[in-house]
């Protein structure tokens, strides 16, 4: 059972919401009934159970014993803790190094061919999202973060269980099945290799295959990758959901200090403070977007809210009042806006709103629509110069345009013929 909470607000690390309402605190009847219900409870006999885990519940479990502190008679007693509520930072301990070494699988024939092309993809496509996504406006945070990734091994080429690397320690005390490698690879907490195509290794002078398995901490709500930012004078976790700290689960400086042997050191150190808070850049806008956002907003001013007055005449357009069968041309205005719309509205269009409006909330919702009112105006000016430039082919009579015409032709009227 948890320490009760202590009286000063910055030391709570998790308020259950009916110990932290003021009413239930100052309401006599619900403080008498809650005693009498947890007298009760204590006076009643443990259930015994009906049945036994299955081996591989059991097995499966092995990686979560130092969260719920269930470890075997035979497991040495856990270290008592300090006194702070909700975390027992006197079992932090310091983990020894990784000491597998990683073999490199070569590949031959055709398999050499198809990860050279793989490589050569990747580096483009890093380079390009490098550019294309480099965020402008970002800020510096500073956060601890837990990473604990335990290897299992066995014989190279044998199909046995996977053993636990670290012997002696309570939390890993069975071996692990390729059933229980794939229930853990659902749960997210099989960072390493596959349960039927584990990596290759070496211990000394032998050949292993081995998995890497996240193994929580023993607060159980400290999984592997929490990771706590810091807000002031607190430290919030940061959810998996949109990135947000959570209001509920925070920890005090001086836990985080206390904590200190758990969490992972920075693969390059601050030239001061400790070695394990570390920090980077997040926030920010893609220059890309903020790119176009510009462009649409110096459109919309420079053609005088085209977005707002040309509406009504756009509407007419395509409705056909200035349709004229006798001027020359392959679609009429209706068809031309159809084809426009066959192009633009795709699965970018119906699944990409989805996937804002869930990584982003609903500020997603808004900015989208200050954007698509805005980009209007940059639809006009791109229409606008399409029809101005584009040319008729003297062959076959088809229309050439779009961007790839009046870039050449427009900028060489103004001498700009090379940059099109």
């Amino acid at each position: 059972m948890s320490s009760p909470l202590p009286a000063s607000p910055s030391m709570a690390v998790r308020r259950s919401p009916v110990f932290a309402s003021p009413r239930v605190l100052t309401s006599p009847l619900v403080g008498l009934l809650a005693v009498f219900a947890v007298s009760v409870a204590a006076a009643q006999p443990a259930p015994e159970a009906d049945s036994r885990p299955s081996a591989t519940e059991e097995a499966g479990s092995a990686v979560d014993r130092s969260a719920s502190g269930d470890a075997s008679a035979d497991s040495p007693p856990s270290v008592p803790d300090v006194g702070l509520p909700g975390r027992n930072t006197a079992a932090a301990e310091t983990l020894e190094p990784l000491a597998i070494e990683p073999v490199e699988q070569k590949s031959e024939g055709l398999g050499v061919l198809l990860s050279t092309i793989d490589g050569a993809f990747a580096s483009a496509v890093e380079g390009l999202a490098t550019v294309l996504f480099y965020s402008v406006g970002k800020h510096e945070v500073e956060y601890v973060e837990y990473v604990r990734e335990e290897p299992f091994v066995r014989t190279a080429g044998t199909s046995d269980s996977f053993r636990p690397l670290r012997m002696g320690d309570p939390a890993l005390e069975r071996s692990l099945s390729v059933a229980d490698l794939s229930r853990l690879k659902l749960e997210g907490r099989l960072v390493g290799g596959q349960p039927t195509e584990p990596l290759l290794g070496r211990v000394g002078e032998k050949g292993v295959d081995y998995v890497l398995v996240a193994v929580p901490h023993e607060d159980p709500e400290i999984a592997s990758g929490t990771r706590y930012v810091r807000d002031g004078d607190l430290w919030r976790r940061r959810t998996a959901r949109r990135g947000l700290l959570s209001e509920t689960d925070v920890l005090t400086t001086e836990q985080v200090e206390l904590l200190a042997p758990i969490w992972q050191v920075a693969a390059e150190p601050p030239e001061s403070g400790p070695a394990w808070r570390q920090r980077e850049q997040v926030g920010g806008m893609p220059l890309i977007v903020a790119w176009l956002a510009l462009g649409a907003l110096f459109f919309t001013i420079r053609m005088g809210l085209v977005n707002i007055w040309a509406f009504p005449h756009a509407v007419a357009i395509v409705r056909g009042k200035y349709d004229n069968p006798d001027e020359p041309g392959e679609v009429t205005h209706a068809q031309a806006l159809a084809s426009a719309l066959s192009a633009t509205v795709g699965l970018g269009n119906i699944s990409g709103v989805t996937i804002a409006m869930t990584l982003g909330g609903p500020g997603a919702f808004f900015w989208m629509l200050v954007c698509g009112f805005l980009g209007m105006a940059s639809k006009f000016v791109e229409c606008t110069l399409a029809q101005k430039y584009r040319a008729v082919d003297s062959g076959d009579g088809h229309v050439l345009g779009g961007p790839m015409r009046y870039l050449s032709a427009g900028l060489a009227t103004k001498g700009l013929g090379g940059a099109g």
